[in-house]
């Protein structure tokens, strides 16, 4: 019976602990220098992640840079000419890597494929550019077999299409292809006998499977999704990722169903499979903390929610991409709420359901005269003062009120470290023909993590 207690304590111990002990070991950093710094990809490496992106260096530059598994940096170089120059995309290759863009410091039209490969430590190896007159940018590169697919977008005379070279491990053109099927290329994976392409054509999702010489095997096309953004293998098929949407294929890219994702999300930009019947899916979302906030939903096989969480502060952030590594995910994003300008941004965090917070008063469509309640009339109308309280199901790092008026609020109201989260707000005020917002933020971790709730409401105080 002892030793059945004793374990019975235990259980109920780590059942609480481990997520404040998570929390404790979360965090967040952002990179870059200048006023705008942007991340694009990254990849895992044994002692860190490789990250690549461009920065508003030397007006704009290519940017690669490493840090450890601690997020510290190790070192960043920039990469180009006196004009512009951006990398979207690296993989990891033979004696180092090979990341991918366009350039127009260097090739012949007004933008070309710009492949760039570097080695361990960041010192180039060679930049080649591939194109023509015409303008090409390359937004994507997979490894095959002893060799790089680079996916990107060729524009011919207001002509949007798909471009894709297949290059060797010394950049040598094997062979190139153009589709114009595509408006708009979003991603390519390796599949067997082939790669997946995915993107828009026509203001419709569009998924596509070539060979390995670049023929097309066949075309599918998503009537009510703007655009197939990632791809990941599910069972007997694939999950594709829309803007907003999920859409379960089988190995044909035929459609079994679709299901939209949390409507709270703007936009999915990665989908990453974690486990048997599980993903995390990284975007936007317009209902966090700010105008934008970085936004992660693990879902089912099914597309049901598991949970979802969003992490920034009160301007714009986003995630665009996300790595699992044991029971951590690192996500890859750029912000601009947390210092001057745009920064790229990392943050490291766990799985756990995340905690919530509540606005309990004022409620949902009701009338409050001099901070009692009247009566519920189909609206939220304050006459006089109100006093706000909210409510979380779980302790809390800090609490920021803020009280949108003409403008959106940058500076909270009141800031709280310890409930309760009970604030009056007395200022003069009228809002009959736009309506007043009320926020309470609530963030729950050093990765800038965040649970937001909002209410709107007219209101007359003089």
């Amino acid at each position: 019976m002892k030793v059945m207690a004793i374990f019975i304590l235990f259980s109920l111990i780590f059942a609480f602990y481990p997520k404040e002990e998570f929390k404790d070991g979360e965090w967040n950093k952002t990179y870059g220098e200048f006023e705008y710094n942007y991340a694009e990809d990254f990849v895992e490496l044994k002692d860190g992640f490789l990250i690549v992106g461009s920065s508003c260096h030397n007006e704009f530059d290519g940017w690669i840079f490493k840090v450890d598994e601690n997020g510290n940096e190790i070192w960043s170089k920039f990469y180009g000419g006196k004009k512009e120059d951006i990398l979207q995309s690296v993989v990891e290759a033979k004696g180092g890597y090979i990341a991918v863009g366009y350039t127009l410091s260097y090739g012949r039209g007004d933008a070309d494929f710009w492949v760039l490969k570097i080695d361990k430590d960041g010192n180039e190896i060679w930049n080649k550019t591939y194109g023509s007159k015409y303008v090409e940018y390359a937004d994507y590169i997979v490894k095959g077999e002893n060799s790089y697919i680079i996916a990107g977008q060729k524009i011919e005379n207001d002509n949007y299409m798909t471009w894709v070279l297949k290059i060797d491990e010394n950049g040598e053109e094997i062979w190139n292809k153009t589709y114009d099927i595509f408006g708009y290329v979003s991603f390519i994976k390796k599949i067997d006998n082939g790669y997946i392409l995915g993107g828009e054509t026509a203001f419709y999702g569009c998924l596509a499977k070539i060979d390995e010489n670049g023929n097309i095997k066949w075309v599918r096309i998503y009537d009510g999704i703007d655009i197939i953004k990632d791809i990941e293998y599910a069972a007997n098929g694939y999950i594709l990722l829309g803007s907003s949407h999920i859409i379960k294929t089988d190995w044909k890219g035929n459609k079994e169903w679709i299901k939209k994702l949390n409507s709270r999300i703007d936009i999915g930009n990665s989908i990453l499979k974690i486990e048997d019947n599980r993903y995390i899916i990284a975007g936007g979302t317009s209902c966090g903390a700010g105008g934008e906030d970085a936004f992660l939903i693990k879902i089912d096989d099914n597309g049901d929610e598991i949970w979802n969480k969003t992490f920034g502060g009160r301007m714009n952030d986003i995630a665009v991409k996300v790595i699992k590594r044991g029971e951590i995910y690192f996500v890859l994003g750029n912000t601009e709420s947390f210092s001057s300008g745009w920064k790229a941004w990392l943050i490291k965090c766990y799985d756990y359901l995340p905690p919530k917070i509540e606005i309990v008063k004022p409620k949902e469509g009701y009338l409050y005269v001099f901070d009692r309640e009247i009566s519920y009339i189909g609206e939220t109308f304050i006459i006089g003062k109100i006093t706000t309280c909210a409510e979380a199901n779980e302790k809390m790092d800090r609490v920021e009120i803020y009280i949108d008026k003409k403008e959106y609020a940058l500076k909270p109201e009141k800031i709280f470290y310890n409930s309760p989260y009970v604030f009056t707000w007395d200022e003069k005020a009228f809002g009959i023909r736009y309506s007043y917002g009320l926020e309470v933020v609530a963030y729950y971790s050093n990765a800038s993590a965040n649970s937001v709730d909002r209410i709107y409401f007219k209101i007359i105080n003089w």
